[in-house]
Parts: structure tokens; sequence; C-alpha cells
């Protein structure tokens, strides 16, 4: 029998997954995607908030809506670093306190109004919020991250459950498979060879005339790896990814990616970015569901798109894939085989780690990470002879 004892299907308020997932900072908001002075509604792992970014430049998240009536916050207005209710003009500072009630003339009582506010902190780009209850951790720093390069930050949907993307975090072998056009420079199949980490699971997929290829999966939804930037030159460089439930049917995927570039060749790199993320981003989620609506295939979507950064392939491919095996997979009726063993580590690790905290509350892993392990399986051996 192959179902999680412990999983991470369902992950809204009050789940056991959910409340593990609410210890850790989770990125909730690309930084770029919301302009000072814009609120948006947000929705993570089932439940509603708003977010908004001050007049300042800071951003904030709050609860969804205004104490006095309910009405949502995000359709009223930005006022400095503070928020005000379209409906009767009730405002709140970044901490949730209710700090004007215009139409109360004669007697306000903003000091008995408050609504939730949640910490945030803001990192490469993202807007990382602390969702659960007491004092946040300390935010972990990533070494790999810091270092002096060119930054791009990643943020995209897919529409499965998180226990789906998991599964795919160390799946070396679909690449062989799903992306052997896309991917074509690693699409050799592996051997595959996993161990525990103090942080979670690394993977290790040797290809012939190849380095390693590691990558490691961190407690509780994060991905490190070697990544490659492609543009007039290949780029190496570190990558970092957050799987962040929107509900038990869609996620985000959130990624801060660093390439060392010499300093001589640092604008053209942001210049071939820049014109990269300035092409059109073709309707992934419509087209995957056309592809699993028997109504186009993927080779079909790819082989009559406009230019596009081509990156977006490999999401798209991945997106219908993990999507085919059900929006939630029903895992009792798998059949797993020995190329699945870090699919097998991860579960494991969830369930272990789930079991204890449901057992004492105790959180593990929420700790700073170490140094990456991380290479990219492209650099070539020297071959003997």
């Amino acid at each position: 029998m192959n179902r999680w004892t412990y999983d991470c299907s369902h992950t809204g308020p009050g789940t056991l997954a959910g409340r593990y997932l609410r210890n850790f900072w989770q990125p909730v908001h690309r930084i770029e995607d919301l302009k000072p002075g814009q609120a948006k509604p947000l929705r993570i792992m089932s439940e509603d908030y708003t977010i908004y970014r001050g007049q300042s430049g800071k951003c904030h998240v709050v609860a969804p809506a205004c104490a006095h009536r309910g009405v949502q916050l995000s359709i009223g207005w930005v006022e400095g670093d503070d928020i005000r209710c379209r409906y009767h003009g009730w405002k709140y500072n970044s901490a949730g306190q209710c700090i004007e009630q215009p139409a109360e003339r004669e007697r306000q009582f903003c000091d008995k109004v408050r609504i939730a506010h949640y910490p945030t902190v803001e990192y490469h780009g993202l807007v990382f919020a602390y969702l659960g209850e007491g004092a946040p951790p300390n935010f972990p720093i990533f070494p790999e991250l810091e270092g002096d390069g060119v930054v791009e930050t990643i943020m995209y949907q897919r529409n499965c459950n998180l226990s789906n993307m998991l599964d795919n975090q160390l799946d070396e072998a679909h690449f062989a498979f799903t992306h052997r056009k896309t991917l074509d420079r690693i699409a050799e199949i592996p051997v595959i060879t996993v161990k525990r980490t103090q942080y979670g699971v690394a993977s290790y997929s040797e290809r012939s005339g190849l380095m390693p290829r590691i990558t490691e999966f961190m407690m509780p939804n994060i991905l490190r790896l070697k990544i490659m930037l492609y543009l007039s030159e290949i780029i190496p460089g570190d990558g970092v990814a957050w799987r962040v439930p929107i509900d038990d049917t869609r996620q985000y995927s959130f990624g801060v990616n660093i390439f060392a570039v010499p300093k001589e060749r640092r604008q053209q790199v942001i210049d071939e970015q820049r014109r990269l993320a300035s092409l059109p981003v073709p309707p992934w989620l419509d087209l995957a569901e056309d592809v699993l609506a028997g109504q186009t295939t993927i080779e079909e979507v790819e082989a009559n798109l406009p230019e596009h950064n081509m990156l977006h392939n490999v999401h798209f491919e991945d997106h219908v894939v993990q999507q085919a095996q059900g929006v939630i997979a029903d895992r009792d009726n798998e059949v797993l085989a020995s190329s699945d063993i870090p699919v097998r580590a991860i579960r494991d690790l969830w369930n272990e780690t789930l079991a204890v905290f449901a057992r004492d509350g105790t959180v593990r892993n929420a700790i700073s990470p170490p140094p990456t392990i991380a290479t990219t399986g492209e650099e070539k051996l020297e071959m003997a002879g």
C-alpha cells in the first residue's frame, strides 16, 4: 500500500500538514508584481489574506476583510503604509490596528478594533510571510544566493496538488521523457542514489561523461539545485525554489536564481534577461488543459508558439504530466519501481516529520541551510585515454 500515512495533500487551516507548513516562512508574492500603493487578495493554503505594498515600497499581509462589515480590504485604498476599507473608510495600519473610523463622528473606538496581520520579510524580490502562530523563527538565509551576480526571481502557478509537485522534486528519471527535447543535454536515463541530509534528502544522478548531478530537497517544500541560464551563451547558477499551496488543487512555485557573471558582462546579461521577460507569456494553464483534453499535443503546442522564454517549456511539460496524474493523485494504485527511490525518500521524510509533529508538536528542519551541495551534472569529466 503506497498511500502516505501523514500526507501533504491537504494543507488548509487545522490540517496536520497545514499546521506544520505554517511554522515556516513561505514566499507568497513577487515584489515586482505588486506596485507601491496596490493591494491584492491573496490565497495561501486554502486561507484568504490581503497583501498590499505601501507607498514606502514595503509589503504587508493582513486579514482579508474589514472588521466592520466584512468587506474585502483589497478593493480599498493604500494610504502610506496603511489600508482603508472602501465601504465606510475604516483604516488599518500594517500591524492590523484600526486607526480611523470616519463615520463614527462622535465616538470612535479604534483602539478596540484590530485585524490579523502577519510578519513579512522581503528577500531577493520575493515577499515571505509567516502565517503560523506565535513568534516566527529566524528567517533562513541561503548562502548560495548571497554571492555577487545577476539575480532573477520566478513565480508561476501549477494546477495540481502539492504532493504531485514534491514527488517531482528529485525525480531525475523523468527528464529523459518529459523533457527529452527541451533538456536534451541531460536526457540520458541516470543511475540514481539518494541519501538523507540534516535538512532533507539529496539525490545523486550519474550520467556517462558528466559530473554527478546533485539536487537537494529540504523540508518542508524547498528545492536547491544548480540551474542554467540559456541566453546567447549558457551561464551556470544556483537556484532555490519553494512550492507553496494556494489550496489543495493549485500551487505557486517561487524561485530565486543567481548567476555568476563577470562585471564587464553583467549589463549585457541583464539586458538579455529583460528582453526575454518582455516577451509574451503563452497561456500555459489553458494550453495544458487542451493537451489533457486530447485537443492537441505538447509537441504541437511548442512548435506553434511565437518567440518566448524557453524555460517556460520546461514548466509547461512538467505541468501537463503532473496534472495528468490527477489533480490529487491516486497513490493507492501506484506501482513504484527502483527509479522511484527519491520519491520514496521524500515521502518517508514527510511521514516521519509529520508523525513527530502530530505526537508532540516538534517542528523539525526549521533551521538555516548550509552552503549548497548541488552540481549541474553538465560539467564534462576528464575521460581516460
